[in-house]
């Protein structure tokens, strides 16, 4: 393969060095403060940035090679139009950018979207996701995945969560933590300013509490907080919610997983919704 190599126009640059500077920058981007100082995060797998490029989502550099090159080169074309710089690296140099032990071959840095504060213009008849200091990225990627099914307007992050574009995350979430709004709350005087200011009306979940969630009725805007995997909703968080909307069980379990429990919330709103729409 000769370089500069080029798909249909799109030109591809040889890395052969992990002394370069764009790995290590690329690498650099494994720490969260790093992502936090340049606003960038990394992505991983061809579906995922396949799916964002469709979107439309811009690339700062997008990493493949031959092999994967060879593979898809559809989708590398795709991927590349939407990145500033392309380039083609050794399997030996894409596994210390993945660690993954058999990487993706694909892999790219993308700026990481705006995170809103509460005074965000919010969706009025919207429904939205509170995350209580969800701690595992895993879950909270999942939360996103399925904000993203349902059509939810966005996510509330409160208290000390999982990085929403930490590798773990945007792999778990499908992507979808850099497409769904996110609007931080840094304290609970900001998480107040949002259901006295905004309108949003603040339920707490419960797996024993509260009415059940199929006999809720869903205010417009409105928000089901959901907590920490080990401890629960905080009570700070409590004493500014509405009321306890209950997620029953009838098995061996206490509890859902978290990710579970936002689920089964977003199901239940969605066909309220759909209801409403063909009344």
């Amino acid at each position: 393969m000769s370089f500069p190599y080029k798909i249909k126009n799109m030109a591809f640059k040889q890395i052969t060095s992990r002394q370069n500077h764009f790995i290590k920058y690329m690498l650099s981007l494994k720490e969260k403060k790093v992502r936090d100082r340049e606003k960038t995060c990394l992505i991983e797998g061809e579906k995922i940035l396949s799916d964002l490029a469709d979107k439309q989502y811009p690339f700062r550099f997008f990493f493949t090679t031959e092999k994967a090159l060879s593979q898809s080169p559809d989708k590398a074309e795709k991927i590349a139009k939407r990145s500033a710089y392309n380039f083609i690296t050794s399997e030996q140099i894409m596994k210390v950018l993945s660690g993954a032990d058999t990487p993706a071959g694909f892999i790219a840095a993308a700026e990481t979207p705006y995170m809103r504060s509460i005074e965000y213009e919010i969706d009025r008849k919207g429904f939205f996701l509170c995350c209580d200091t969800i701690q595992d990225p895993g879950n909270l990627g999942t939360i996103f995945r399925t904000a993203a099914a349902f059509n939810i307007s966005g996510i509330i992050l409160y208290g000390n969560n999982a990085d929403p574009f930490g590798p773990k995350t945007i792999r778990a979430s499908s992507g979808q933590t850099l497409l769904i709004p996110i609007l931080y709350a840094e304290d609970r005087k900001q998480l107040l300013t949002l259901q006295t200011d905004t309108g949003i009306s603040l339920y707490a979940s419960s797996s024993h509490n509260g009415i059940s969630i199929e006999n809720f009725a869903f205010p417009q805007p409105s928000c089901i907080i959901l907590g920490n995997e080990g401890k629960g909703i905080s009570e700070n968080t409590l004493s500014i919610a509405k009321g306890v909307v209950k997620i029953p069980t009838t098995g061996q379990t206490e509890s859902l997983n978290v990710s579970s429990a936002a689920a089964i919330a977003a199901w239940e709103w969605y066909k309220q919704s759909q209801s409403a729409n063909k009344a």
